[in-house]
């Protein structure tokens, strides 16, 4: 991937009626992908009857983004094909495992994956084997060394840029059906056989999971959410009292 700076100054040479402000908007749809700046730039160079506006408000649209980011006479210039093909390359597990990541919207970190990877799951076809923190940070970062997932240094959490979540979207439905069942699984044990700390996580997850009965809660501030999840988690006065 580029820095921002470069990913401007790229578009603005393939497409020069770009401001600053458009190619920067173009860019972070692109998620600064050298193929997919090219393919944009080009796209805009060619075709002065779209306005910058109209091609960034098209590229807004997550179900149309990736089929913008072709270009039907050359079919090295495709954006799906290219990940697809980089995705291929990983072994079955690694893949599914990275299949599990596009989920997230949002960031996450390294004891998300972990609790994520830790488990089972009933995916149909498919088994995650667990690992343990340290072999998760192994795999985050064979993931990052193939450039599909990212890391911020700042704010210590990892990430997919847009375009590699959406490759992965055909998976979703199945792979969030099985991992909800099995992080609920978890939750319902009694008496419980994990710690609060993990029980607090899952309940994090199942929430960007979009499961209705933690996303409400999840979306609380920090200090109103231990009560709702403990709550929902069955978790003992004793525990209760641990935590405030």
């Amino acid at each position: 991937c580029l820095n921002p700076s470069d990913a401007r100054i790229l578009l603005q040479k393939l497409a020069p009626r770009l401001s600053n402000v458009e190619a920067d908007r173009i860019a972070k749809q692109c998620g600064c992908l050298p193929l997919a700046l090219r393919i944009a730039g080009n796209y805009l160079a060619l075709n002065n009857d779209c306005t910058p506006a109209e091609y960034v408000a098209r590229l807004n649209n997550e179900h149309r983004r990736l089929s913008l980011l072709r270009d039907p006479g050359d079919s090295n210039l495709d954006v799906a094909i290219t990940l697809s093909l980089s995705i291929a390359q990983l072994d079955d597990e690694t893949r599914r495992a990275w299949e599990i990541l596009t989920l997230f919207p949002a960031p996450f970190d390294l004891s998300t994956a972990t609790v994520l990877w830790a488990q089972k799951t009933t995916i149909p076809q498919t088994v995650v084997v667990p690992l343990d923190e340290e072999e998760t940070l192994e795999k985050l970062q064979s993931l990052r060394e193939r450039s599909l997932i990212s890391y911020d240094s700042k704010n210590h959490h990892y990430y997919l840029h847009d375009l590699l979540r959406l490759t992965g979207a055909e998976q979703h439905e199945p792979i969030r059906n099985g991992l909800t069942r099995s992080l609920v699984d978890i939750l319902d044990q009694n008496p419980p056989v994990t710690s609060i700390a993990t029980r607090i996580k899952v309940g994090d997850i199942l929430g960007q999971l979009g499961d209705p009965r933690f996303t409400s809660n999840y979306l609380l501030p920090e200090f109103m959410l231990i009560p709702a999840r403990i709550f929902w988690m069955g978790s003992s006065e004793a525990e209760i009292g641990q935590l405030m």
